[in-house]
């Protein structure tokens, strides 16, 4: 099973049905229905974006623990749930620009840190966060190290050594 594009809440909930398996008592399962149902029901790109991460993060920590996990993790769910998880990967990869290799580092750099609907529209869709090159970020390094006094053989005191070598970076 793959899906070619996001698959509408009622295409997902038909392809994760299984026979006398209760959606509700595999509560990650129930996560997922949920954050779905709210990425189809919302307009706003932001919190679009919030709910595809979401549900890829869902999605990989149900792949990761359905064989150990409760009983109510139904194991034929999993084509449905992989497919979903590739579909999600492909997705947030348009979304950042780059490739399958690069979605890690780029979601880790994404929710390493708290962002609100707001800021996830300023950085990804008004695109005005500007970003450095390795190249342009170079020029602001700071090397924190031990000085020494011109005049002895005598490390400095720790501070001034900062203020000397801050001082002379600018």
């Amino acid at each position: 099973m793959t899906y070619t594009t996001l698959p509408s809440y009622g295409k997902w909930q038909s392809d994760s049905s299984v026979l006398f398996a209760v959606r509700k008592d595999d509560i990650v399962l129930h996560r997922i229905d949920e954050l779905l149902e709210h990425y189809w029901s919302t307009k706003d790109i932001s919190k679009k974006f919030i709910f595809l991460s979401d549900l890829y993060f869902t999605a990989d920590y149900w792949l990761k623990i359905y064989q150990t996990g409760p009983k109510a993790m139904e194991k034929k769910r999993q084509p449905a749930i992989y497919a979903l998880f590739a579909r999600l990967a492909a997705e947030l990869c348009t979304a950042f620009g780059c490739t399958i290799n690069g979605l890690t580092r780029e979601l880790e750099l994404m929710w390493g840190r708290e962002l609100s609907a707001p800021a996830v529209h300023v950085d990804l869709v008004a695109r005005k966060a500007e970003f450095l090159t390795r190249a342009e970020a170079a020029k602001f390094r700071l090397r924190i190290g031990t000085a020494w006094s011109f005049s002895s053989s005598t490390p400095m005191s720790p501070f001034l050594g900062c203020r000397a070598i801050l001082i002379a970076s600018i």
